[in-house]
């Protein structure tokens, strides 16, 4: 069937009515062995007997490409011929059965602080909260207040004519601010990452042709970022709370006229009264602007990734639904991201984390590689999402080298727990192997630990079975590991939350998220599961994107890199 070097493999995904998605499959649809099944809290083993029987595959003939899986929507267990492009958002009014809107953003934010809604359709009013981590404090903020924040902004920049914002902040509450707020009023979002040297964001201004920035108060020289960007007409500075007292009014004299710059705190202060604590109407059927980021590259440059409304809300809901029901966030959720949101992983799992009414938590220092026990301080979460360089060095670093005999006797017994498909529970066995190499941590409300892994990362920070392994052990959580692309919003695919199993080397991927589709391109006769890995799909810019790195498919039907 294929016969020829230019011959393609496609790959998709299947979704389960109870379970959520389940692992892709080969015709005539092999399960993979670690297919989650119905978990009654002592066992994780697969029922076969609650795989759906899909509609059978066309003949497509023997020289078509292989089409391997079908779609199925999670939300009314209805078999599409497609992969999930939206939030299903269901306007008041609507026939109940009638299929709902693709949504955005705005509808995100909507739902946030609308509150939680029971299984019946009544709304409980119970809001997620949001954290801003600043060491070992943890600063709260009401939806209402960021809601307030997003309103005053907008209405600022929209009435100065502005059409993209550059925000070069950290993981903060402005920044969250920053990007409803261009949803909510019209302009196009650049998030750019900060610590920047000055000459390397003045490119990056450039390049993006920014009307606005927002920045922290401070952090650059605002004479030499506006020299070679003649656009730029407003400035916004953050200030923390520490320098407040300071006047960041100052324009200095070569570009006094051309630039009005303001202060954040100020003007939702000056403004708050006439802002409002209501979220800003709009029309359903408007477009919500894009959101662009920086995907990093060899060069300081980077690459600019434009993600359209579309592409974002498809990646959320393939993050949301690549979890079984049970496992998904919950209003009883604190979701604490440690990576940051300049990449589009981590902003889609904190924007699946408000859709579902979970509270979050920013952290200042988040980044692709941060110290793990210093960024989790000052929380107590449910929900880590981290990269794999953070928790391959967190491995390297600590686990390994402080574990002891005990925790190796404890490791064993754990192990054979895993191999059973039983995930241990927090009991005395998972304290004693917590004395060791996670003592620092206190991760006792820890359920789940989302870790991605750029496909263009250095190999090394690539984690290997043995350590997820570990990770499930001593942190005593579950674990689910994602491959992200440039151009894909969300992941391309990610590990089953159920998958236990272990193996030699790095760890695979899992199946495709139901975002996505996945072909194989450039195979060969001698091996025609190993190609160059091209995603397709609702989340994808523009449709279509090839990855930098060349993917397998493994015996048991998952994705891997081939090195």
């Amino acid at each position: 069937m294929l016969d020829s070097p230019k011959s393609e493999l496609r790959l998709n995904v299947e979704e389960d009515p109870k379970l959520g998605r389940r692992p892709f499959s080969l015709p005539p649809f092999e399960t993979a062995l670690y297919s989650s099944g119905l978990v009654d809290g002592e066992n994780d083993a697969p029922d076969e007997s609650l795989r759906p029987e899909g509609p059978a595959l066309p003949d497509r003939g023997d020289d078509a490409p292989l089409l391997a899986g079908v779609a199925v929507l999670e939300a009314d267990s209805r078999y599409l011929g497609g992969v999930i492009s939206g939030l299903n958002i269901k306007d008041p009014g609507a026939p109940r059965w009638t299929s709902g809107r693709r949504g955005d953003l705005r509808d995100i934010w909507k739902a946030a602080v609308r509150g939680a809604v029971s299984e019946n359709g009544k709304v409980s009013g119970k809001q997620g909260k949001i954290y801003t981590v600043l060491g070992k404090k943890a600063v709260e903020h009401s939806l209402d207040q960021v809601t307030q924040e997003i309103n005053v902004i907008g209405h600022r920049l929209q009435e100065s004519g502005v059409k993209s914002v550059a925000v070069c902040l950290t993981d903060s509450v402005e920044l969250l601010a920053a990007i409803f707020a261009g949803a909510f009023y019209g302009f196009k979002t650049i998030i750019i990452p900060h610590n920047l040297e000055p000459q390397v964001l003045s490119a990056h201004l450039e390049k993006s042709q920014a009307d606005a920035l927002i920045a922290e108060a401070g952090a650059l020289d605002l004479s030499l970022v506006a020299k070679n960007n003649k656009q730029l007409s407003q400035v916004i500075w953050v200030a923390k709370s520490g320098s407040r007292h300071m006047d960041w009014n100052h324009v200095p004299g070569d570009v006094k006229g051309s630039l009005e710059v303001a202060v954040w705190h100020e003007l939702v202060e000056e403004k708050k009264d006439l802002a409002g604590l209501d979220v800003p109407s709009w029309d359903p059927n408007s477009p919500a602007p894009s959101v662009t980021t920086v995907w990093p590259t060899k060069s300081q440059v980077g690459d600019f990734i434009e993600f359209q409304s579309e592409n974002l809300v498809a990646g959320i809901s393939g993050l949301t639904f690549s979890l079984p029901r049970n496992q998904r966030f919950s209003p009883d959720d604190l979701v604490l991201s440690i990576d940051s949101l300049s990449r589009s992983y981590p902003l889609c799992q904190i924007m699946s984390a408000l859709f579902s009414n979970s509270s979050i938590a920013l952290n200042s220092v988040a980044g692709e590689g941060v110290d793990f026990a210093l960024a989790t301080v000052g929380v107590s979460p449910t929900v880590i999402v981290a990269s794999s360089r953070t928790m391959s060095d967190y491995n390297d670093r600590h686990m390994e080298p402080q574990a002891g005999v005990l925790t190796s006797i404890v490791r064993y017994f754990q192990l054979r727990k895993l191999d059973a498909g039983v995930m241990p529970s927090h009991g005395l066995l998972n304290q004693v192997a917590n004395i060791g190499p996670t003592a620092e941590l206190s991760l006792e409300k820890l359920r789940l630990l989302c870790v991605s892994h750029r496909a263009d990362a250095d190999p090394a920070d690539c984690l290997t079975s043995a350590q997820l392994t570990d990770l499930r052990i001593f942190l005593g959580t579950r674990v689910v590991y994602a491959l992200t692309g440039a151009g894909v919003a969300g992941a391309v695919s990610q590990t089953n939350v159920f998958d236990y199993r272990r193996f030699k080397g790095p760890s695979h991927f899992g199946a495709p998220l139901s975002s996505v589709e996945l072909l194989l391109t450039d195979v060969s006769d001698e091996n025609p599961l190993e190609g160059q890995i091209t995603v397709s799909g609702p989340a994808v810019v523009s449709g279509k994107t090839n990855l930098s790195s060349r993917g397998r498919i493994r015996e048991d039907n998952t994705l891997e890199l081939s090195f």
